[in-house]
């Protein structure tokens, strides 16, 4: 009996630029070889290989299997020993399958079904088509799909069978369009075996690494018929004849699992379909696959926002370009400043009920809305709304909202919170104070911060939501402290829309690029209060008011996860505390880890780095012994690893972006001691973001010790 799946845990792999240089390179060789020897192969009429070669072994519907005739093979052998070449005359020639035959359906659909370019969706397409797959993980990730090729990707995969034998298969694995010599339009899939030192065996468990090279070719025969071919050579190092021969029959049957592919693809759009509702076509349009939905089996990890962000290029601006951006930002600033000095409030805060009606309030927030006619915003390309400016937006008539009101906490903890200076912080951010924000990248940085102006940032961004109707917008986003006219530092977060012409855009897919000129403020208001004040413009291209009002207030819900900012700023830098210890990349498995990691997300202390609890322990924080009848269970804190009571720990959420996956950020609930989360919650914001930007991996804080454990994520298994 195969050991269980349930025991082989397959690291994922760190390529360097060479090595993935190298395997485009064996992928482009290999590919051009099998087009060649598929172009070259000799057929009879009626389709059938020469029966003097091969051996038909297994068929299926219209498909069938044949195996190399050990004559054949003696040919190659002596062809090869023809060339005088003494390291060829002793070289093996593997065992060798051919499928031929073809299917119903279109070379697109075929081609969904069989590019997985992910560990979910090979997964998912082996428990469908039944083709053998025990287990199987993506190693390493070399060429993704975009939205101009969807269907195109290259990996470093892991496949696990239990055949006659249990044996597993560490491979290049590529998929895509190619051209015949004919210049005939072809699918292909190819897996070739390739070594790593990195990765382990598991002989000692019975299972033999084996090796193997495939490659599947599909051609639209008709208007209803994909023509199948497939090649493959397995080396089984065994020289047990009657194991090869039954595990080459056990390949030939999984190989016919090729007949229930079309099936399967009309069960991913089906899916696709309940899923996704309104803004996907019903009809099985292979265009519309080809934008939507290039992941197969996979549709959250591969989604359209996901595709969007890989499309979005970084920006390349000019001194030019970048000089006129850092001055529309500092025109901008100064006219929101002048806006907000000008906003007429009543003695309680409130801005006049004859202009602004309250839409939205939360703790400390209210959110209002403008009463004014609703005009358009003129959009533009970069240049033009560089010259043009919108530099007032407020004289548009375009739709304003207004957000009033306070939040517990320091300017320094509201500003952490505020900037992003990569599109992981932004991700993460976005996902702990939940703003609505599906999908963000920065494109350009045009300013960075530093030791003297940590805050300051100004950075080309684009961000995606989906409100009533998904828009996306392409801004300049800039952050810093400004004196005010009373010489207070205020905090400010700008985003203003701005078009470049290199930037596409997602029309065609549902998506609107619409506009927006949003302005926070930030200012300490008393030693424990931040004043908060944010205005907002937008442009949604429509002229259904009821659409526009319900975006409105879906937006103004959204302005009020600035509630959480400080919380936010809280979990950053405990996030930052644990990073700062010394740590591992991989962690034994306990029962607070073993949860975080079902779910997804992060790893935290293993069992085997916890302090021992030996006789007399007591608890960090209010020095409790453990043990003993009706005594609480002790529990580590993620933070300092040390041991603390029920009582004297607090479960915290904390996000960080995959290490695995960037388009993807983990959440999970840890938990800390009192001790740590009040030394987090005293540390100074700005303190941390400068040992941030300096790169040092030393703690400034001579209260903590080097020997806590660090928090690292990783993707569930």
């Amino acid at each position: 009996m195969p050991p269980s799946k349930n025991v082989i845990v397959m690291p994922t792999l760190e390529l360097e630029r060479y090595d993935e240089k190298m395997m485009q390179e064996l992928a482009a060789t290999l590919l051009q070889q099998n087009l060649d020897q598929y172009s070259e192969l000799a057929v009879t009429p009626d389709g059938h290989p020469d029966s003097r070669s091969w051996a038909s072994i297994q068929k299926r519907e219209g498909v069938r299997v044949y195996k190399e005739s050990s004559r054949q093979q003696q040919q190659q052998i002596k062809a090869q020993a023809a060339t005088g070449n003494s390291a060829v005359k002793t070289a093996k020639v593997p065992p060798s399958l051919l499928l031929m035959g073809t299917i119903k359906g279109n070379l697109d659909d075929v081609l969904y079904a069989t590019a997985a370019s992910s560990t979910e969706a090979m997964l998912t397409k082996s428990k469908y088509t039944d083709d053998g797959v025990v287990d199987a993980k993506v190693l390493a990730r070399i060429i993704e799909p975009t939205m101009a090729d969807p269907m195109h990707f290259l990996n470093v995969t892991w496949r696990y069978y239990a055949l006659s034998e249990p044996r597993d298969y560490v491979c290049l694995d590529v998929a895509g369009w190619g051209n015949t010599a004919r210049g005939e339009q072809v699918a292909y899939h190819l897996i070739h075996s390739v070594g790593f030192d990195a990765l382990p065996s598991y002989e000692h468990k019975g299972i033999a690494r084996a090796n193997l090279s495939v490659c599947w070719i599909f051609r639209q025969r008709t208007a209803t018929l994909v023509e199948c071919y497939a090649r493959g050579y397995y080396d089984f190092d065994t020289t047990n004849a009657m194991l090869n021969s039954l595990s080459m029959h056990t390949i030939a049957s999984q190989w016919l699992s090729c007949v229930k592919l079309v099936s399967y693809a009309q069960s991913l759009k089906l899916s696709r379909l309940l899923n996704c509702g309104k803004g996907t076509s019903p009809r099985p349009d292979a265009h519309v696959q080809r934008a939507t939905i290039p992941d197969p089996a996979a549709l959250t990890t591969m989604s359209k926002d996901d595709l969007m962000a890989q499309a979005l290029p970084r920006l390349q601006l000019s001194s030019l370009d970048m000089k006129a951006i850092l001055e529309l930002s500092v025109s901008m600033l100064e006219t929101n400043l002048t806006q907000q000095k000008e906003l007429q409030l009543t003695r309680d805060g409130f801005p006049d009920s004859r202009t602004w009606r309250e839409v939205q309030r939360k703790e400390g927030i209210r959110v209002f809305k403008e009463f004014q006619p609703q005009n358009s915003l003129p959009s533009g390309n970069s240049a033009t709304c560089m010259r043009a400016g919108v530099a007032h937006p407020e004289e548009s008539g375009i739709p304003s909202l207004l957000m009033l009101g306070t939040v517990a906490g320091s300017l320094n903890d509201v500003m952490y919170a505020s900037i992003a200076t990569s599109t992981d912080s932004m991700r993460a951010r976005s996902k702990f104070v939940q703003d609505g924000l599906v999908n963000s990248k920065v494109l350009c940085c045009v300013e960075s911060p530093s030791s003297d102006d940590p805050f300051h940032t100004l950075n080309v961004t684009w961000r995606y939501y989906s409100l009533s109707e998904p828009r996306d917008y392409t801004c300049i986003e800039a952050t810093g402290l400004v004196p005010n006219d009373n010489g207070e530092l205020v905090g400010f977060h700008l985003t203003h829309s701005l078009g470049f012409a290199q930037l596409p855009v997602f029309r065609n897919h549902g998506v609107e690029r619409a506009n927006m000129s949003v302005c926070s403020f930030f200012r300490q208001k008393t030693s424990t209060l931040v004043e908060c004040y944010t205005r907002g413009y937008f442009d949604f291209h429509s002229s259904n008011e009821m659409l526009n009002n319900i975006s409105l207030h879906a937006i103004s819900t959204q302005w009020l996860s600035m509630a959480r900012y400080v919380e936010c700023a809280q979990m950053k830098k405990l996030v930052w505390w644990m990073r700062m210890r010394t740590g591992r990349d991989s962690f034994a498995s306990s029962s607070q880890s073993s949860s975080s990691t079902s779910s997804g997300g992060i790893v935290v202390i293993g069992q085997n780095s916890r302090p021992r609890i030996q006789s007399g322990s007591r608890c960090r924080v209010c020095n409790r012994g453990f043990g003993g009848f009706l005594r609480t269970s002790p529990r580590a804190c993620a933070c300092c690893a040390e041991w603390v009571c029920k009582r004297c720990c607090v479960k915290k959420q904390v996000c960080v972006v995959s290490s695995h996956n960037r388009s993807k950020v983990n959440d999970k609930k840890l938990i800390f001691c009192a001790q740590c989360i009040a030394e987090g919650s005293k540390s100074d914001a700005a303190l941390i973001l400068r040992e941030e930007l300096m790169g040092q991996r030393t703690s400034y804080s001579s209260t903590r010790r080097t020997t806590m454990e660090t928090m690292d994520t990783m993707e569930t298994e």
